[in-house]
């Protein structure tokens, strides 16, 4: 497969064309343009499929942390409430390809009538503090939640990042 990609066009469409400062949160927004959508579509729908090759399709969206694909899982979530095994495959996913823009779903995530779905929630904001995605403030609030979470393993999370926080003198 021979790809001619127009760098030029790419970092304009990215809005740093006229700086020589990149990151790899830039190159990943690049990966995800240059791959589209629909492949990162294709590829969150193969893995939540548990079809072959569905683990190298996860690590490839690992690497990405498309917003589409976060925004895509997202949508599985509110949309698809016939089939509970696709939700929590998309959340499930979505634990593993985030960054602080999800943190506003966790709560959401926490109330759902799904154990399974609570539980990854919870697990996913320990992801995100864990990945050094968030700053205290971020998430107060939904630490405050999981902590009287009527689901135990939700509580159970919550006591990880509390313990980490402990070792690591970050509690106030």
């Amino acid at each position: 497969m021979n790809m001619n990609i127009d760098w030029n066009l790419l970092a304009k469409e990215l809005g740093c064309c006229d700086s020589n400062i990149y990151s790899t949160d830039t190159a990943r927004k690049a990966m995800s343009s240059i791959l589209g959508a629909d492949a990162i579509i294709d590829a969150i729908e193969h893995y939540i499929s548990f079809e072959k090759g569905a683990e190298l399709a996860r690590q490839v969206l690992i690497l990405l942390r498309s917003r589409s694909g976060m925004e895509y899982c997202y949508n599985i979530f509110k949309d698809d409430r016939e089939c509970i095994d696709r939700r929590r495959a998309a959340i499930e996913l979505l634990r593993a390809i985030s960054d602080q823009y999800v943190l506003k779903w966790v709560p959401e995530f926490l109330n759902d009538s799904d154990e399974d779905i609570q539980i990854y929630g919870a697990s996913l904001l320990k992801q995100l503090y864990l990945s050094n995605f968030l700053e205290d403030d971020d998430y107060e609030y939904i630490l405050d939640i999981i902590k009287c979470h009527q689901n135990l393993s939700v509580q159970e999370e919550y006591q990880c990042i509390l313990n980490h926080r402990i070792k690591y003198d970050l509690v106030k």
